[in-house]
C-alpha cells in the first residue's frame, strides 16, 4: 500500500505542488496511523498468545490441583489402611517361645486363633560383671564437696532417710541425679500360701491302665495315667509266682530260733577256752596286787594282759598268762574286787 501512496504522491507532485504537500502529510499522517494500527495487532496477537497460554497454563494448574486432591485421598486411604492393619497386629496379642541357645528364630500364624507364634532363640549368658561400689559417702551437705566429679561419679547421703546414692549426670559442676534409695528396704508383703496335694487317690490293678486322681489343697483336681503291664517272669517262673530261698540264692539259710541256730567247730574251740568274767562289766580297769602277798601277782604283766584285751576288742571275757601262775592255768578275775 505505501508503494501505491508513493506512485500517486509522484503524479499529483507534477501538477499541483499545494495538493501534493498537503496530500503527502495526509499520506504520511495515514502511514504513521498503519504503522500504529500493525502495532496495536501484533499487540493484540501477543496479548492472545498471552491469554491462550494463560488459559492453558490454568488448565494444567487445574489438572495438577485435580492430580493433587486424588493423590491425597490416595495417601488419606492408605494411612487409613496402615492404622487399620497397625490396630489388627496391635489385637493379635503374639506368643513368645523362647527356644534353646542352637535352635533357629522363626515366626508362625495360626489361622484358627489368628495369633502369631514368635520363636527366638535364648542368648549367651553374659561376663558377670563387676561388683558395684560407692565412690564415697557422707552427708547430702558434703556432696557439695564432689561437685566436680567426672561422669558416673556416685555419692551416698547416709544421713537422708532412707539413705540415698546419686550420681554425676555429666563433668559439668554440680550437676547431680535425684537421689535414689540405696540399701535395705522395708519388708514386703507376706506372699500367698502356695497349692500343695492333699491327696492322690486310685488303687493299682496288675495288667490295666490306672487313671490316678490328684486333689490338690486348694480343692482343684488334676488326672494322670500309669500303664501297669503284667509281670512276664519272676525267676524264669511266669503266672502267679511262689519264690523259694533257693531262687533268689539263699539255699543255704534256715529259718530257726536263736537258740537252735549251729555254731561252727572253729568257734566252738574258740569260745570253750575262753573264761568268762564274773558279772557283766560295763569297764576295764587296771589290775591292783593284792595287799596281803603282792608276790602272787605282778600287776605290770597284769596290767599288759588286761590292755592286749582292750585292744582286741574283747570287753566280755579275758584270758590272762601271769608268770607267777603255772604255765597254762587259767585265771579267773571278779570285776569289782581286783580292779580300781
Amino acid at each position: 500500500m505505501s508503494d501505491f501512496l508513493n506512485i500517486v504522491q509522484d503524479i499529483k507532485n507534477i501538477k499541483y505542488p499545494d495538493i501534493v504537500a498537503k496530500y503527502n502529510e495526509i499520506v504520511t499522517k495515514t502511514a504513521l496511523a498503519l504503522g500504529y494500527a500493525n502495532t496495536a495487532s501484533a499487540k493484540a496477537d501477543e496479548a492472545i498468545t498471552a491469554a491462550q497460554n494463560a488459559s492453558a497454563d490454568a488448565t494444567l494448574a487445574v489438572t495438577s490441583k485435580n492430580i493433587t486432591l486424588t493423590k491425597a485421598d490416595e495417601a488419606t486411604t492408605a494411612a487409613d489402611e496402615a492404622q487399620a492393619f497397625r490396630d489388627e497386629l496391635v489385637s493379635l496379642d503374639p506368643s513368645l517361645v523362647v527356644l534353646s541357645q542352637s535352635a533357629s528364630a522363626y515366626l508362625s500364624y495360626n489361622s484358627t486363633t489368628g495369633q502369631f507364634i514368635v520363636g527366638f532363640p535364648k542368648g549367651e549368658k553374659g561376663d558377670r560383671g563387676d561388683a558395684f561400689t560407692v565412690d564415697t559417702s557422707g552427708s547430702l551437705a558434703s556432696r557439695a564437696t564432689f561437685d566436680d566429679s567426672a561422669k558416673g561419679f556416685s555419692y551416698l547421703a547416709l544421713d537422708e532417710t532412707p539413705t540415698k546414692i546419686y550420681f554425676k549426670a555429666s563433668s559439668a559442676s554440680g550437676d547431680w541425679t535425684d537421689g535414689v534409695a540405696f540399701g535395705k528396704g522395708d519388708k514386703g508383703e507376706t506372699g500367698e500360701n502356695g497349692v500343695g496335694i492333699l491327696d492322690i487317690s486310685k488303687t493299682a490293678t496288675v495288667g490295666s491302665v490306672d487313671t490316678y486322681t490328684i486333689t490338690f489343697t486348694d480343692t482343684s483336681e488334676t488326672t494322670f495315667n500309669i500303664d501297669n503291664g503284667a509281670v512276664s517272669s519272676v525267676s524264669g517262673k511266669t503266672g502267679d509266682v511262689t519264690l523259694s530261698k533257693a531262687d533268689v540264692g539263699l539255699n543255704n539259710v534256715n529259718n530257726t530260733s536263736d537258740i537252735d541256730k549251729p555254731v561252727s567247730t572253729a568257734q566252738a574251740t574258740a569260745l570253750a577256752s575262753k573264761a568268762l568274767l564274773n558279772g557283766s562289766p560295763t569297764q576295764i580297769f587296771k589290775a591292783k596286787p593284792a595287799e596281803a602277798d603282792e608276790d602272787v601277782v605282778n600287776k605290770g604283766q597284769l596290767d599288759e594282759a588286761i590292755l592286749n584285751v582292750v585292744n582286741k576288742g574283747q570287753l566280755d571275757e579275758a584270758i590272762l598268762n601271769v608268770p607267777t601262775i603255772p604255765v597254762g592255768a587259767v585265771l579267773t578275775c571278779h570285776a569289782d574286787t581286783p580292779f580300781e
